[in-house]
């Protein structure tokens, strides 16, 4: 199974050659866009149809799938960003078991960090908000790392709550993934404008 993780970008200009990369070994590829990250937000069809073009674009068919029978048809899965924590509940159980037989598993931002080991389920509610308890989630273990996206951002406009979130975080290695910026696994090729952040705690 091919893992691409990206900081940021999903279905932009940056990602093109990202994604043929990824996808350079996928005969016919099928993605299936999972946009349940963003479903809060009274537009989040955008991302599906932002994807469709994308990927239409590139010569490749890809489609919009919120439940595991609607994954089925696919052999790319990609969970694109909004809030990890409501990700993580709508993916729990059948969705997740069907997007693990697939080929390749993409997840930006909030699709990158449920790929991880433990995700800052309330991260909205902590930076935006001022929240002061961090809700630690265990996230879906596809790569034995702590994923956190934006991270070029993050270390310019909030290094203080960098600081906290390594200081409280269970104890896991992190990787820290510039916006504009994707790591590859297993191989861990990193691609993009950015750079990955390796970290151990």
């Amino acid at each position: 199974m091919t893992i691409a993780l990206l900081g940021s970008g999903e279905f932009t200009e940056a990602m093109e050659e990202i994604d043929r990369f990824v996808l350079k070994g996928v005969e016919n590829p099928i993605v299936a866009i999972v946009p349940l990250a963003a479903k809060k937000e009274a537009d989040y069809r955008k991302w599906v149809e932002m994807g469709e073009r994308h990927f239409e674009k590139l010569g490749m068919e890809a489609y919009g799938a919120e439940t595991a029978e609607e994954l089925k048809r696919a052999n790319v899965v990609y969970f694109s960003g909004g809030d990890p924590g409501y990700l993580l509940e709508q993916v729990k159980g059948e969705i997740w078991e069907e997007a693990i037989k697939k080929q390749v598993i993409c997840g930006s931002s909030a699709g990158a960090m449920l790929l991880g080991e433990w995700m800052l389920a309330n991260i909205y509610a902590v930076i935006d908000n001022g929240e002061k308890k961090l809700q630690w989630e265990k996230a879906m273990g596809a790569v034995p790392y702590t994923v956190w996206p934006h991270f070029d951002w993050a270390l310019r406009e909030i290094p203080e709550k960098i600081k906290e979130f390594l200081d409280q975080a269970p104890k896991s290695d992190w990787l820290g993934i510039d916006e504009d910026t994707a790591v590859i696994f297993p191989s861990r090729i990193v691609l993009g404008r950015g750079v990955a952040h390796w970290c151990k705690i």
